[in-house]
């Protein structure tokens, strides 16, 4: 029993002087004791003397003084390999509190991953890697729209998704990502846009800045959730708005729908209702007097008020009718 003893005392007064255990380095031992383990005063790399027992020295549960966040490596991954993946070592790198390590990959790259994902088989290379890995799907010869995919070219978006070389039936060739084909969001190189657009322009009539068509028909929209056009929730409230000549215009923030919706009307009147009445009165002059209308097109200016109101002022003059001159205004009242 004294020789157990008497090893026990010699294990306890290893003498530690100079040795380092992580960032703190054994000045001295302190004749305290706590729990029959020897007391030592270190210093640590930033300056500080702080004490530390001599177990937790050896096992490196305590390699500072505090001034940096200590987590212990139960399970040392170095040298370990995981798929492609060699473990270089632990970094001072943390992602949710978790250590990161940096591994080597095959291909050269570095790569930093958490201890689950190297042990659970999630993380096997490195992101170029396993993005060269993934399997193409194949739409050679499938057809959206008028496009049909020819091959896949060596690129990709940067959703990673492969893009392909197209052709349209209209003879042109371009290069969409699979992504955006098997989505429809292209079914053409643009040719079917611009013979919609071509044939729009030719069912409307576009009149300084606007459509007169659109002014004349206008319809709540299917997803409008107050059932007012131009009137959505805004916090609590309802916000109104205006679109005229491109332009979106402002009406105010209003407690209820109603008051919003009454906001809406009055700009409305003064915006839309003024414009079709005059437009209706140049119309029929330009109707009976091409050569006229073609020297006076409709001018419109629109200004707001200090006090939110609108003021309209349109060209040319309607007063004098047909080959009038256009040097006089008609100015529209006001909101009211």
């Amino acid at each position: 029993m004294s020789e157990r003893n008497e090893k026990t005392k010699q294990f306890a007064m290893a003498d530690l002087t100079g040795q380092r255990f992580g960032m703190l380095t054994a000045l001295e031992p302190l004749p305290e004791r706590r729990q029959g383990c020897v007391m030592w005063r270190c210093r640590c790399d930033c300056g500080n003397i702080v004490t530390r027992e001599s177990a937790q020295l050896r096992k490196g549960v305590r390699t500072n003084c505090g001034c940096k966040p200590v987590q212990i490596i139960r399970d040392d991954l170095t040298g370990r390999r995981f798929g492609s993946l060699t473990v270089v070592g632990p970094t001072a790198q943390r992602a949710n509190k978790r250590i990161l390590w940096e591994c080597r990959c095959d291909c050269g790259n570095t790569e930093f991953v958490q201890t689950q994902y190297l042990k659970d088989g999630s993380t096997k290379c490195c992101k170029s890697c396993q993005k060269d890995s993934r399997p193409r799907k194949d739409i050679t010869g499938q057809r959206f729209g008028i496009l049909t995919a020819l091959y896949p070219t060596d690129r990709r978006d940067r959703n990673q998704s492969v893009i392909w070389h197209c052709r349209c039936d209209c003879g042109n060739e371009a290069e969409y990502s699979c992504a955006d084909l098997q989505r429809k969001n292209y079914i053409s190189c643009g040719c079917l846009k611009r013979a919609a657009e071509a044939q729009l322009k030719d069912r409307t009539t576009h009149v300084a800045g606007t459509t007169v068509e659109l002014l004349r028909g206008r319809r709540v929209r299917s997803d409008s959730t107050t059932g007012v056009t131009g009137v959505n929730p805004y916090r609590g409230k309802y916000k109104a708005v205006i679109h005229f000549q491109g332009k979106t215009y402002r009406l105010g923030i209003f407690a209820t729908v109603e008051e919003a919706a009454a906001a809406r009307r009055k700009a409305e009147e003064c915006l839309y209702g003024e414009f079709l009445e005059f437009y209706d009165q140049w119309r029929a002059i330009a109707d009976a007097d091409p050569e006229w209308a073609q020297a006076h097109p409709v001018q419109i200016s629109v200004n707001r008020t200090e006090t939110g109101d609108f003021r309209v002022v349109m060209f040319p003059s309607l007063a004098s009718g047909i080959g009038a001159d256009a040097d006089a205004a008609r100015a529209p009242a006001a909101a009211r």
